[in-house]
């Protein structure tokens, strides 16, 4: 005969059994296939949300940059704006001066050429038959 194996005897399922498993373990999965596909949509709702957030931070962030390259013009421009006005108040002051320089250059080389002459004359004048006569 036969020997018969020691251990635990194998129960027999039916195949009625087999399907009511298998059918459970379906609901199961879809149960959790259902739970997943909510996480999924949530996570893309979320992951929309951020994204319009994100937009919205940075149009907020272009918009501040914008604003404050703006106001740095502006108050650069009133700065710019004196600071011209202040070389061209220097420049005017220089031809003025440069004007005032060469009057006074030609009062002086006018001055020097009347004291020329005018030594010239002296020179000239009371010695002048002397030493034509002395000197001859």
């Amino acid at each position: 005969m036969a020997a018969k194996k020691k251990g635990k005897p194998e129960s027999k399922t039916s195949v009625k059994s087999y399907h009511q498993g298998i059918e459970a373990e379906k609901q199961e999965m879809k149960a959790y296939s259902d739970k997943m596909a909510s996480n999924v949509r949530s996570m893309q709702g979320n992951v929309k949300s951020l994204r319009n957030e994100h937009k919205k931070f940075s149009k907020d962030l272009n918009a501040a940059a914008s604003s404050m390259r703006e106001e740095g013009i502006k108050n650069m421009s009133k700065k710019t704006t004196a600071f011209k006005k202040e070389i061209r108040d220097q420049v005017k002051e220089h031809k003025e001066a440069i004007a005032h320089m060469k009057d006074t250059v030609r009062y002086f080389t006018n001055e020097i050429s009347r004291k020329k002459k005018d030594f010239q004359a002296y020179v000239r004048g009371p010695f002048t038959g002397y030493i034509k006569a002395f000197w001859g």
